[in-house]
């Protein structure tokens, strides 16, 4: 019931387009239904509305014209890289992957622009999620990782010379070593917070062996 004009947050509640839920809906649509002129469509609809900032919108209401709201997230705003990533992998269509590259490539030098590579925050604001109480430094520098690692794939798919990837990889992949307490086996925050959101994104970064992931997910509590 959320495949409609795009991928909708719910049919009731909230039926705009969100960046975070199209990546997990098309995901999933990859692998039950293949709707895939909708998934292309939610794609060019979040390319085609970045505004001044040069940022992806988190989402988008799909009147005519769309409505985009000019706040933005860095998480969700990396999040188009990791759907443009997910396309090609279920598709094989390089198309589309080389007429929106661009775009992904930009919001990787706008989070990186706002990376301290000294303490490891992103002075951008992530949303992770509503928890007013969250620090969500650590998860949003593993979103970062996460999503450099698919662009630089992409970067290769297409011959792009990914030497600045290949660097700030190293840079942000230290920058998170520094926040994993040895002693715990559990990520930490600046502030000494410990929370699933940061265990999951530091294990989704893939910085941490097979082992050390394991010992995570046995300490969560």
């Amino acid at each position: 019931e959320c495949q409609q004009d795009v991928f909708e947050d719910g049919p009731k509640r909230d039926r705009r387009l969100w960046i975070g839920d199209l990546k997990l809906q098309a995901m999933t649509d990859y692998g039950v239904f293949r709707n895939l002129d909708l998934i292309k469509r939610c794609i060019y609809l979040f390319a085609s509305a970045t505004g001044e900032h040069k940022m992806v919108a988190p989402c988008i209401f799909p009147d005519s014209p769309p409505y985009v709201d000019e706040w933005t997230f860095c998480d969700y705003s990396l999040y188009f890289i990791s759907c443009l990533y997910d396309w090609y992998k279920n598709t094989g269509d390089k198309e589309l992957l080389r007429e929106l590259f661009d775009v992904a490539y930009t919001q990787f030098v706008k989070v990186s622009e706002k990376l301290d590579k000294k303490t490891g925050i992103i002075n951008l604001n992530p949303f992770i999620d509503w928890c007013p109480n969250l620090d969500k430094k650590t998860a949003a520098l593993g979103v970062y990782i996460y999503t450099l690692k698919q662009l630089k794939e992409l970067c290769e798919v297409l011959g792009v010379d990914a030497t600045d990837i290949y660097d700030e990889l190293k840079d942000a992949e230290k920058c998170l070593f520094a926040y994993y307490d040895e002693s715990k086996r559990l990520f930490t925050t600046p502030s000494g917070q410990i929370s699933c959101h940061s265990q999951v994104w530091g294990i989704l970064s893939g910085i941490l062996s097979e082992e050390e992931v394991i010992a995570i997910l046995n300490g969560i509590k």
